[in-house]
């Protein structure tokens, strides 16, 4: 019996030291990205999105990289915040990077659908700038082509569920997307611009595009 005892006493140590070297560092590593999340939150919301978008991408770099979910959240955030600070084609890449497919650690259904959510209206806000900036389609079908696409999958996929909570946030967005491709750019030049849209534009959101040549 005080064989056994001493046993369970030497291999407690063990336990503890296989804890911490397996997740002790994951969970110290969270917390200090949980940090800086609350950061990038407290300036987001108070519209310094400038503030924001390093503190969401130091969040995302602080988890630990088998923390799939933790650095997905922070990217999520981070290519919102990019949107409204005037980079929505870079906030695009951001999210494109992110839902490339991962066959040993996929991404869970409502992650993926917030994922496209923040593409969709980064892609809507870069060619509503781009629509203004310039006559060129080229310049702007394929963005706002790939919103309305995006919006209509989520519409879609998210009226199948019991409850629908977005179904009607995401036909207003497809509605306003497909309206943006109709109107005329004078009649869009009249109106007041969204904020991200003013941001993309104090940027210059369509000199930083790189279209192929024909």
């Amino acid at each position: 019996m005080k064989q056994h005892r001493l046993l369970v006493w030497c291999l407690i140590p063990l336990g503890i030291l296989f804890f911490h070297f397996l997740y002790g560092e994951q969970l110290a590593l969270a917390e200090d990205s949980a940090r800086l999340q609350r950061l990038a939150q407290k300036a987001e919301q108070a519209g310094n999105y400038i503030k924001a978008v390093p503190l969401y991408l130091a969040a995302e770099n602080a988890a630990h990289p088998k923390d799939r979910l933790l650095r997905a959240r922070a990217r999520i955030d981070a290519a919102r915040t990019i949107t409204m600070a005037g980079a929505p084609l870079e906030a695009a890449e951001q999210i494109d990077l992110l839902l490339k497919p991962n066959r040993q650690n996929p991404l869970p259904e409502n992650f993926v659908a917030e994922a496209k959510a923040t593409l969709a209206m980064a892609l809507y806000y870069a060619a509503y700038a781009m629509r203004i900036e310039t006559a060129s389609p080229r310049m702007w079908q394929s963005e706002i082509d790939e919103a309305v696409r995006l919006f209509r999958e989520l519409y879609l996929s998210e009226i199948k569920t019991p409850d629908k909570p977005l179904a009607s946030l995401y036909a207003r967005n497809l509605e306003a997307s497909i309206l943006l491709a109709r109107t005329r750019r004078a009649e869009l030049s009249s109106q007041p611009f969204p904020p991200a849209t003013r941001a993309a534009l104090e940027q210059g959101v369509a000199s930083k595009k790189k279209v192929q040549p024909e």
